[in-house]
């Protein structure tokens, strides 16, 4: 039996239907991906790195975001929304619409053993040519490392 084709649209298509939808869905090179709810332990991880990145950063000229923010991805062809997002001095919108970034500074994904894989080969932690810091988080071993590279 023959594949299914997915069909594929383009960036201002995403940004369109995303603008409408009741649900998140990332976007890579043509296909939605649309975004599953997070556990407890996910969120709270996400809550305290927010909270704590932003009082150590308070005096910097810095803002930081939660996965509400959606954030493209060079070329246009990708957006995704990080767990964590730090955005240095004023941040660049893609349009007038202003709700994706992108110019985030610092990204940061809370990886758990079943996304784990897949956010460390694929954008946003990996993005080639892109001069920003990217970290994964894994919170389902003992031991939770970070995991820190600066492209470029």
């Amino acid at each position: 039996m023959p594949a299914t084709a997915i069909e594929k649209i383009s960036p201002a298509e995403y940004l369109e239907v995303e603008r409408k939808s009741d649900i998140k869905n990332e976007y890579i090179e043509g296909i939605l991906l649309p975004m599953s709810g997070a556990s407890w332990i996910h969120t709270l991880i996400c809550s305290n790195l927010i909270r704590i990145i932003g009082n150590f950063l308070e005096r910097q000229d810095v803002t930081v975001h939660g996965s509400d923010l959606r954030i493209a991805g060079e070329g246009g062809d990708k957006y995704f929304y990080p767990d964590v997002v730090v955005i240095k001095d004023d941040p660049k919108f893609t349009d007038e619409v202003f709700d994706t970034i992108t110019n985030p500074f610092l990204i940061i994904e809370v990886l758990s053993e079943s996304t784990e894989s897949y956010d460390r080969q694929s954008p946003p932690l990996r993005r080639p040519g892109e001069r920003r810091q990217v970290s994964g988080i894994p919170f389902h071993r003992k031991f939770t490392g970070i995991c820190i590279g600066i492209a470029g």
